[in-house]
């Protein structure tokens, strides 16, 4: 999928989710494409379930299509996990995993990447919410949070670049 197509897709889906009137229509499309193992359908079924826009809210399904699209590379499903974690949103509060989530988004959002793509501003959110989570834990916590993330980066693998 080309930078251009990734972003009127992005930009069609976040005015849906500004939009009150967002609704079944949009999920049903979203999930048909994130069944099809499209990691960017797959992160918005789980953000719809999140804010409960044209589904019912759910915090575990949300929390197993992040899951899907984090386990195949996409940082924004990472990311989310990691609110998810730390604010004990269909999980209960576990800072480890939040730290471990966040770090594994930090490191894999591109960095290099057009401003209009993906904005500097959101990469430093990025990097800054990571360094924020794990500076709040203790040693013990950082440690198993650093296990954690090690143990993630194995189990997802080499995360390629978006398509340009």
């Amino acid at each position: 999928m080309s930078h251009l197509t990734r972003f009127w897709r992005a930009a069609g889906f976040a005015l849906a989710l500004c939009c009150a009137s967002a609704g079944a229509a949009d999920f049903a499309t979203e999930l048909a494409d994130a069944q099809k193992g499209d990691t960017e359908a797959m992160h918005n079924v789980g953000a719809l379930y999140a804010m409960g826009r044209g589904v019912p809210q759910d915090y575990t399904a949300a929390m197993d299509w992040f899951g899907r699209a984090a386990r195949r590379g996409n940082y924004g499903s990472m990311y989310s996990l990691g609110i998810m974690y730390r604010f004990g949103q269909g999980v209960p509060i576990d800072m480890v995993q939040a730290s471990a989530w966040y770090t594994i988004a930090a490191e894999t959002i591109p960095k290099n990447a057009d401003e209009w793509f993906i904005p500097r501003a959101k990469v430093a959110m990025y990097l800054r919410t990571a360094d924020e989570v794990r500076k709040g834990l203790g040693d013990s916590e950082r440690a198993a949070a650093a296990a954690r993330a090690a143990e993630l980066r194995r189990e997802i693998g080499p995360v390629a670049a978006p398509a340009t």
